[in-house]
């Protein structure tokens, strides 16, 4: 693994790679990453710098890091990603928050990649997954720091009551609405405030999902009900959404039950990558 420490660097070692027609991936910590060909590391690109409501960080800066100090000033950085600022942007992680705060690409002002002909600033990079440059430098928005987060639970076999909760609870704007499916439905609504609300379970935090990749696809879903069309025409083992993402997250076995939704695999991208990895990576170094 070469570790870089700069823009500069980083410049250096992709092109090399791509002179010499060697194939390289990019990673941060490498925790979330699958590593083919030659690994470039930006763990040591892990400054930071926070100014009031605006983070600027490079590609190895560590969230949870970001998140802390963003805290002791009274900011929220809506994520729960663990890895570095690369990997969020890298895969555009989704978490819970997306549903108020959007995801890391709608915090994200502009973002620069580095690729085999220099430093480009483009969103575009956000959800590439280092396949078509690797990112290097971010500047993003951070939100007033929630004091008192709460969480209803409830499990659901009847859909339409699932939707009857749904239409009235959305209405209290919640910052987090992640609904689950295995076997039932089970819906978390997520509130910086304390709802005076009955028949639900009550916790305090954002929920969680502790979960693999294998056999699981990303699939658009504009809306609750596309999810459940989803889950009623797949049947899947296990899947959810986080409301406002677009997408939802499916666990299979067969992926031709999939026909007709648009969707890519958990280690894939949208099908506008691999275009653009025409225009960016025509050599195809990026792994």
């Amino acid at each position: 693994m070469i570790e870089v420490a700069n823009e500069e660097e980083l410049f250096k070692e992709i092109r090399n790679a791509y002179i010499g027609r060697k194939k390289i991936s990019i990673v941060g910590s490498g925790s979330h990453s699958d590593k083919k060909g030659e690994v470039i590391s930006t763990i040591k690109m892990n400054s930071f710098d926070i100014k009031g409501d605006i983070i600027e960080a490079y590609a190895g800066a560590s969230v949870l890091k970001i998140r802390e100090e963003a805290s002791s000033y009274g900011y929220l950085f809506p994520t729960l990603y663990d890895g570095t600022i690369g990997g969020l942007l890298g895969i555009n992680y989704v978490s819970p928050l997306s549903t108020f705060y959007g995801t890391p690409r709608d915090f994200t002002l502009w973002c620069r990649a580095i690729t085999p002909y220099g430093g480009l600033n483009w969103k575009i990079f956000i959800g590439s997954k280092g396949l078509i440059g690797a990112i290097s430098k971010a500047v993003m928005k951070l939100f007033p720091r929630p004091y008192k987060i709460v969480t209803l639970e409830k499990s659901y076999d009847s859909v339409n009551e699932l939707l009857d909760d749904y239409i009235k609870l959305k209405e209290n704007k919640p910052i987090a609405t992640l609904v689950e499916y295995e076997k039932t439905y089970k819906i978390h609504f997520t509130y910086s405030v304390d709802p005076d609300i009955t028949g639900f379970n009550k916790d305090d935090g954002v929920p969680f999902i502790e979960e693999s990749d294998k056999n699981s696809y990303i699939v658009e879903t504009p809306s609750l009900s596309e999810f459940i069309k989803l889950v009623e025409k797949t049947n899947p083992i296990y899947a959810y959404t986080v409301i406002n993402s677009g997408f939802s997250k499916v666990y299979l076995a067969d992926e031709d039950i999939l026909a007709g939704f648009n969707y890519y695999p958990y280690n894939g991208v949208k099908g506008i990558y691999l275009k653009l990895k025409k225009l960016l990576d025509y050599r195809n170094i990026f792994e």
